[in-house]
């Protein structure tokens, strides 16, 4: 239950917020250690570095470690964040956060 509060506190801070303003909390988030075991906290930080910066490198980074965060398979959830919309089919994107790509 407190794992849904804090993706549900997290995708309010985004959709209330604003990427824009969210990011700068999401990283000050990760650099304390905050996203710990939560994949997918680690694939929204990686949808608002996306959206805000377009950096591909660091979106893809932090799909890795949502990946690696996460035992589950996250592909459809990344295929359904807006975010994601324009790379969703992108291999290199997919292989990122695919579960199969980790093995």
């Amino acid at each position: 239950m407190q794992v849904f509060k804090k993706q549900l506190s997290r995708r309010t801070l985004l959709r209330g917020l604003g990427t824009a303003v969210a990011l700068p909390l999401l990283d000050a988030n990760l650099s304390t250690g905050g996203h710990s075991g939560n994949g997918y906290a680690w694939m929204m930080h990686a949808a608002a570095v996306w959206e805000v910066t377009r950096d591909r490198s660091r979106a893809l980074g932090l799909l890795r470690d949502a990946r690696a965060h996460d035992g589950r398979d996250l592909v459809g959830e990344f295929q359904r964040f807006a975010a994601f919309r324009d790379v969703k089919d992108d291999p290199e994107f997919l292989q990122a956060i695919a579960r199969s790509a980790a093995s």
